[in-house]
């Protein structure tokens, strides 16, 4: 449910429409003058970037095993996604553009999403970015010279195909406000990447293609670190002292029932 805009929301709602605006716009940079490859390394390197801004900026530690599972995530996908091409085109500055963009929006909506969590709910800031970022769009297409290639989708019959793509979109920016309350931005671009991976092996059947050896090495890896990162090493993880103290209560009173 919507609850009452208030004028402490607007300024918040801005700087959101603005940042997610750029990050299209790198995006479509990137995906202009870089190998789609390419532009996938830079995209693997969100989880690694979101991680840094939540030190710096929210001063969050990550685990030992955290990072290590971090970093066999970002290697394990450079691997797989580097073993047929070469880095080239002048674009690459603009996919990693994008990867710190989205790291940093990451952090951002994280922050206002749990600074505003009692005072608006998750649909309302994801329709006040919608809403809001509906003017830069605006004025990105008439400066360019794709303002008639925008309406060739509704012209050439995909107006259909276009309100679904926009009701998927709706509920999926409502899904990432939800959790993220519920998970850390860093949580959420893992979940991103991860997804990046079952869209790889779903293409391997819905579009044959040949995989080379070191290619599936860095799945693996990545797959490994995703494991390592969602249900980490126990060793690594001392348990805090409420777990300890609860532990030996039970016991006594266990060992006082027998």
């Amino acid at each position: 449910a919507l609850r009452p805009v208030r004028r402490s929301h607007i300024l918040p709602g801005f700087v959101n429409a603005i940042w997610m605006v750029m990050v299209i716009w790198s995006s479509l940079r990137a995906l202009r003058y870089v190998p789609v490859p390419i532009y996938v390394v830079a995209c693997n390197a969100r989880p690694a970037c979101t991680a840094i801004l939540e030190f710096l900026v929210l001063g969050k530690t990550v685990s030992m095993d955290r990072v290590v599972a971090l970093t066999i995530i970002v290697v394990g996908y450079v691997i797989a996604t580097m073993s047929d091409f070469a880095w080239e085109g002048d674009g690459v500055g603009y996919a990693f553009l994008y990867t710190f963009l989205v790291g940093g929006l990451s952090v951002y909506e994280h922050a206002i999403m749990c600074k505003l969590k009692k005072e608006q709910t998750p649909i309302g800031l994801n329709l006040y970015r919608l809403i809001l970022s509906l003017p830069f769009l605006a004025v990105m297409i008439g400066v360019s010279d794709e303002a008639s290639i925008a309406a060739l989708p509704l012209l050439e019959g995909g107006g259909l195909l276009l309100i679904a793509s926009s009701v998927l979109c709706l509920a999926i920016g409502v899904l990432m406000f939800e959790l993220q309350l519920r998970a850390s931005a860093t949580s959420m671009q893992v979940f991103n990447t991860v997804a990046k991976f079952l869209t790889t092996m779903v293409s391997l059947v819905t579009h044959p293609a040949d995989i080379s050896l070191s290619a599936w090495t860095g799945y693996f890896l990545c797959v490994m670190g995703f494991l390592l990162y969602t249900f980490g090493v126990p060793r690594l993880r001392p348990r805090n002292k409420e777990l300890l103290e609860f532990d030996r209560v039970f016991e006594s009173k266990g060992q006082d029932g027998r």
